[in-house]
């Protein structure tokens, strides 16, 4: 039986993963790291902005690589946290063009569609580990315990419900 991490264990893992795209990250990694980096990066914009800004900027790449890792873990490529900066970027571009009445449309459906992007991204950070092996890895120690034996087709479990959830399933109480 393992134990379970600390606090700061888990914020420590995240940061010695700064480059690690490849692995998994469980809910609690991800959101131990985001949380204490951005209460790091608050207080120390208080202290001074300037010292904020370089943290803001040095937390960067690892909260992207928690983020992808985190996507892992559900079972999605990590590359999805590309899309909302990408659409965001592109739309914020486009405003600067010479013809702006022209490109003002365009720029506010693609940053809306990459807030949107985002959002489900922050969604998918709340949800539950794919209780099985994928291919960016093992279950997590923690999850062990609880993840049944493993299907045998693992492409066609993305959105399919959970064991006695579908839609033929009777989650009623059996009669006495």
């Amino acid at each position: 039986m393992t134990r379970e991490k600390t606090l700061w264990e888990l914020y420590k893992s995240g940061l010695t993963k700064y480059f690690d795209f490849r692995s998994r990250s469980t809910r609690k990694e991800f959101w131990v790291f985001v949380l204490a980096t951005q209460m790091t990066v608050v207080i120390l914009t208080a202290i001074d902005p300037l010292l904020g800004t370089v943290a803001a900027i040095l937390a960067f790449v690892p909260t992207i690589s928690v983020t992808a890792r985190r996507l892992h873990d559900r079972g999605y490529s990590g590359w999805w946290i590309a899309l909302p900066y990408g659409l965001i970027f592109v739309g914020t571009a486009l405003l600067s063009t010479e013809d702006e009445q022209t490109y003002r449309t365009a720029s506010t459906i693609l940053e809306a569609t990459g807030l949107l992007a985002l959002i489900w991204i922050w969604v998918q950070s709340f949800m539950r580990s794919f209780p099985h092996e994928n291919p960016w890895g093992p279950v997590p120690d923690n999850l062990k315990r609880s993840a049944g034996p493993a299907p045998d087709d693992l492409k066609n479990l993305r959105g399919a419900p959970l064991e006695g959830h579908g839609p033929d399933s009777n989650l009623r109480p059996p009669k006495p």
